[in-house]
């Protein structure tokens, strides 16, 4: 039993970090993330393209090396529904605050983000329709990026208009 503990004192530990992000208008977005952990994934690099893929697959949020870090669960939160969101091969959306929601009533929702660590950026969309939730976007393509980003900072202002007032 001894040895037991002592294993599990070496196994190396995983930092987890949970945010809640108001959206505006009851909608907020609950991010699990966790440290990337190479002894439970596989890394692999093309040797044609030299891009790194994650079990097989070409890994969103970076460009070269290991992601830091795996997004774990997405939950859209409004009134009292909750949506899990996919999150399958989503990286390093750690500081990302380029996030915005809409929901025009409780089973009809839009979520954009796109997230960045400098040379490995993405965007994504996620959509809810009649409460079927699916990953409508995601992308690498600057131009796509480039879309949803614009769209984001429209939606910012509009909430922050209708938060102070403004017009």
């Amino acid at each position: 039993m001894k040895y037991l503990l002592f294993l599990a004192l070496l196994s190396p530990l995983s930092y987890a970090e949970i945010r809640e992000i108001d959206l505006g208008d009851g909608l907020s977005l609950v991010l699990d993330e966790m440290d990337f952990d190479t002894a439970t994934n596989t890394v692999t690099i093309d040797s044609d393209s030299k891009k790194y893929r994650v079990n097989g697959r070409y890994p969103f949020g970076t460009d070269f090396g290991n992601p830091q870090s795996i997004l774990v669960s997405a939950v859209l939160k409004y009134e009292d529904k909750a949506y899990d969101l996919d999150v399958s091969n989503m990286y390093n959306t750690k500081g990302s605050d380029w996030i915005s929601g809409e929901c025009g009533r409780v089973e009809w929702c839009t979520v954009r983000a796109t997230f960045s660590t400098g040379g490995g950026f993405y965007g994504v969309e996620w959509s809810v329709r009649n409460g079927d939730v699916a990953r409508t976007v995601i992308s690498d393509s600057s131009e796509v990026v480039d879309l949803l980003h614009r769209s984001i900072a429209e939606r910012r202002k509009h909430v922050t208009k209708q938060s102070t007032g403004l017009k």
